[in-house]
């Protein structure tokens, strides 16, 4: 299959795809045999996918997978049994990836109570040495590289990382830390998704609220445009479910704050959204027109979703 060019201006591109990140809520009924890899991962990646690959946990495990088109979807297929037994995965763990260009996936496993889980635990799996071949070495070094793609600091209570609830006795960091955490929003849904009741969007979303402090403004968080690599344009057009829309305005700020006014507060009012609603926003180009659209669907206080009614690109 084709892989990522290494000379003139892909290698700019090449190189960002070596740093995009992708998740899945696990749901034990659709993904014990095999893993849909999301539908804008793979967009983005260009179809730079390898037909086999290594996955990788931070104990220095690896296993054999796989991977398949099905139609325009790719999925881990032969050999993702073994590492939802190996690792005792859970129906609505939450699944973070890291590719790194060439054959290898690192992944972590993060639980219902927002904390990275063990998995196997402790070195157990290897490659056989025939598989290996004369990549051993630089594969050991890779092994050492782990911490750079998933930084404790990113992913074990960060805000990318506090998804769902924390039980009562159970912390994965310091009480000083959890105070500043406490009022951290849900930017990709967990509450919401992992039910199953409603259908994570196939392009890049978050999930918001209105803001008390800045009721006029959709707030665009820093960590949702670094994972989706999201290039803002200076307008876009808000769409309600009901398929009226708003063209709304971007501010940007030094520090990597974004956010889109003109249009926010008035789809808020006309859809009777408080601020106990939640709102899903997902980005999404119109194929006649090639505009970048937020849909919105609201999700009501009492979690019944409001989807849009216009066609999806």
């Amino acid at each position: 299959m084709a892989r990522p060019s290494k000379s003139g201006n892909m290698g700019g591109h090449a190189d960002s795809q070596k740093s995009l990140k992708f998740f899945k809520v696990f749901n034990a009924a659709k993904y014990s045999n095999q893993l849909h890899i999301p539908s804008a991962y793979t967009l983005y990646m260009q179809g730079n996918l390898p037909d086999k690959a290594v996955l990788r946990d931070r104990f220095g495990n690896m296993w054999h997978v796989k991977l398949a088109k099905v139609g325009n979807e790719w999925f881990f297929q032969k050999g993702w049994s073994k590492i939802v037994q190996d690792n005792a995965i859970e129906h609505t763990d939450l699944l973070v990836f890291l590719f790194d260009g060439d054959k290898n996936f690192y992944f972590k496993i993060i639980g219902r109570n927002s904390c990275e889980k063990e998995g196997v635990g402790s070195l157990k799996f290897q490659l056989d040495k025939e598989d290996k071949g004369d990549e051993e070495e630089k594969e050991k070094e890779e092994l050492n590289k782990v911490s750079i793609f998933f930084p404790k600091s990113e992913l074990s209570c960060s805000a990318l990382r506090k998804l769902g609830n924390k039980k009562k006795g159970q912390e994965c960091a310091s009480t000083s830390q959890v105070n500043r955490e406490r009022d951290i929003v849900d930017w990709f849904g967990a509450s919401i998704f992992r039910s199953g009741e409603h259908a994570q969007p196939r392009n890049p979303y978050f999930v918001t609220k209105i803001r008390q402090d800045k009721p006029k403004a959709l707030y665009i968080p820093p960590e949702v445009i670094e994972i989706y690599k999201l290039d803002l344009p200076p307008k876009l057009t808000l769409c309600d479910p009901l398929g009226r829309t708003w063209l709304s305005k971007l501010h940007s700020w030094k520090d990597g704050r974004a956010f889109y006014t003109g249009g926010w507060e008035s789809l808020c009012k006309e859809n009777f959204i408080d601020e106990a609603d939640s709102c899903v926003c997902e980005f999404v180009r119109q194929h006649d027109r090639g505009t970048l659209v937020i849909q919105i669907q609201i999700v009501r206080s009492g979690n019944a979703l409001e989807t849009c009614k216009t066609d999806r690109p």
